[in-house]
């Protein structure tokens, strides 16, 4: 944990004196949200708070805008309509409250950017994986069938590559390198991929791209501000409208200083400082060459600063597959237990490189030998990727849920813009999570549900939570999930190779859990949202346990909480539902 915390009004100066961008002055502001229990009050120099001498609970409680040019709807109490300060009808994504705090535009995320359906009709050829050998009948391994239907497709320039009901046993993994591939089942409940081999820490169906290029860098030549859709260089002539790009920086020392990260961050094996960090995947929309700084507009907002201080740069990116999907089928990856236990990075299906993109209807399956798990370890895994959907999927019964990452069922990393729609998990060590290394932004989980989350840690089982895991995931947001065991967002310091600060501007909104024993733990860096809860403890104020684990540690002010215990009444009910539906004018 760190040694040493800057106090909350040296922090804020230091980020403000740093620039003046949204983040900046939402710092500069008041502290923003949750009126604390009686039995807790900050410290003098606005630090982290101090527990009183019972140790009793630190609960949040009650509600607070903490806005000085907004006023909720919310009634004192009972479960009437109501808004929230920072989400007046009138909202627009610029707005900024009085304390400087503001709520991102979320509408982005998913295939093409959510503003067209999910695709029907897909053109192409389509092959039947039969014909090319493929046995349904669960004995003799179709691998070799299903990867030839594949080479076909992708020979042809896309198509379907369709797979009748019946279970198919796949004795080595299925890839998906080429773009306009959709591989289509006949039936959720009857189309059966079985995958019984280990193999190593990877997805058993994988759809994949190349890897990201590491030249044509140009440096920004000002400071990228957070919700804007410009970056200016000084020469613009390496690109043009429809490219794809990739805006990074490298995390310097005075990166991590400005996050009170030291000791995490910047030692250790798996120190960042030095290493160039991809932040943010986006398609440009414009280029103004005219202007004495280039301005180059993108399809989406940038979630942070991007500075010039730390050597920002964007560059065109090539490689990745587009146009690919997955869809009404099931998949059963199940080892002997201590081969899942060896594997625990192990997933069923991942998208890597991946962009407009999606899986629709997919589920998992018990066998007859094993009629109790699923799943190996993990489900369904997003990494490095832009504008994905995963829509209307189950991944349950994991045989996996220790430590090293296993069991995570819906899982984001180093991505822009990932929608998770109307998915289930069950029996998993966390249902649906952002993890590993810098790079995840604007992803959001919507009517997601959780049940039965368990991690087993040296023997030992406790409540695994949906969650922000892993070193700095930005602006993104829960809508209208539930999970039975909570929701987490804090300073997780050492855990998971120095992950430390997990998360910032991210949004906890109308999401539930099932009782007293669900908590909801909310200590971001910087401004974090909880608005509107039903069924959680919440917390925005640590307790005397998660203060003596440091969770709340650099991550002043605290984070704005209104509608505790009534989100049954939070209009809107889905935060991402209208912000889309203003974004296209619906």
């Amino acid at each position: 944990m760190l040694a040493t915390t800057p106090s909350h009004a040296a922090r804020r100066a230091r980020l403000v004196g740093s620039l003046a961008t949204p983040f900046a002055l939402a710092l500069a502001g008041c502290s923003g949200g949750g009126e604390v229990g009686a039995d807790v009050a900050p410290s003098a120099d606005g630090g982290p708070a101090d527990v009183s001498s019972d140790g009793a609970s630190a609960e949040s409680s009650g509600d607070a805008a903490s806005l000085d040019d907004a006023a909720s709807d919310a009634p004192d109490g009972g479960d009437g309509p109501w808004r929230s300060a920072l989400y007046p009808e009138a909202w627009t994504p610029d707005f900024t409250g009085g304390a400087g705090q503001f709520l991102h535009d979320f509408s982005y995320a998913g295939y093409h950017r959510s503003e067209s359906a999910l695709p029907t009709d897909w053109p192409g050829i389509t092959a039947d994986v039969t014909a090319y050998g493929a046995h349904a009948g669960g004995v003799d391994d179709s691998a070799p069938a299903f990867a030839a239907a594949i080479a076909a497709v992708a020979a042809a320039g896309g198509g379907v590559v369709y797979v009748p009901d019946g279970e198919y046993l796949l004795a080595s993994p299925i890839v998906v390198r080429a773009s306009r591939v959709l591989l289509r089942g006949q039936s959720r409940a009857g189309t059966r991929l079985r995958f019984p081999s280990l193999v190593g820490g990877s997805a058993s169906l994988r759809f994949v791209g190349a890897a990201e290029p590491t030249v044509g860098r140009v440096a920004l030549a000002a400071d990228g501000v957070a919700r804007s859709r410009e970056v200016r260089v000084a020469d613009a002539s390496a690109f043009h409208v429809g490219d794809d790009v990739l805006i990074d920086f490298v995390i310097t020392q005075a990166f991590v200083d400005e996050h009170a990260m030291g000791g995490l961050w910047d030692t250790g094996a798996n120190s960042a400082v030095g290493a160039r960090k991809v932040f943010f995947r986006r398609t440009i929309t414009a280029v103004d060459a005219t202007l004495a700084l280039a301005r180059i507009t993108l399809d989406v907002p940038l979630r942070y600063p991007t500075k010039v201080r730390d050597d920002a740069s964007i560059r065109v990116d090539t490689g990745a597959i587009s146009e690919c999907g997955l869809e009404h089928l099931s998949v059963d990856d199940v080892v002997s237990t201590s081969d899942a236990l060896a594997d625990p990075r192990a997933h069923a299906i991942s998208f890597e490189r991946a962009q407009d993109c999606f899986a629709r209807d997919v589920g998992t399956y018990a066998t007859a030998s094993d009629a109790t798990h699923h799943l190996r370890s993990g489900g369904i895994y997003v990494g490095a990727s832009k504008r994905v959907t995963v829509a209307s999927s189950a991944m349950e019964h994991a045989q996996n849920h220790g430590d090293g990452g296993a069991g995570y069922a819906f899982e984001a990393s180093a991505s822009s813009e990932v929608l998770f729609v109307d998915d289930r998990a069950s029996d998993v060590r966390h249902g649906f999570i952002q993890n590993w290394d810098f790079g995840s932004s604007g992803l959001v989980f919507l009517r997601c549900d959780a049940e039965g989350d368990t991690a087993v840690n040296s023997g030992f089982s406790m409540s695994g939570t949906s969650e922000f895991h892993h070193r700095l995931a930005m602006a993104s947001l829960y809508d209208g999930c539930h999970d039975s065991s909570g929701f987490n967002a804090f300073n997780r310091g050492a855990d998971s190779s120095n992950a430390g600060h997990a998360a910032t501007q991210n949004v906890f909104w109308n999401v539930s859990g099932s009782g007293a024993a669900s908590r909801l733990r909310s200590y971001q860096a910087g401004d974090g949202y909880v608005i509107g809860t039903r069924d959680l403890t919440v917390r925005v104020v640590a307790d005397l346990l998660d203060h003596a684990l440091g969770y709340d540690l650099g991550t002043e002010p605290t984070d704005h909480l209104e509608g505790q215990d009534r989100g049954a009444g939070l209009e809107p009910a889905s935060l991402f539902d209208d912000q889309l539906a203003r974004r296209l004018g619906r």
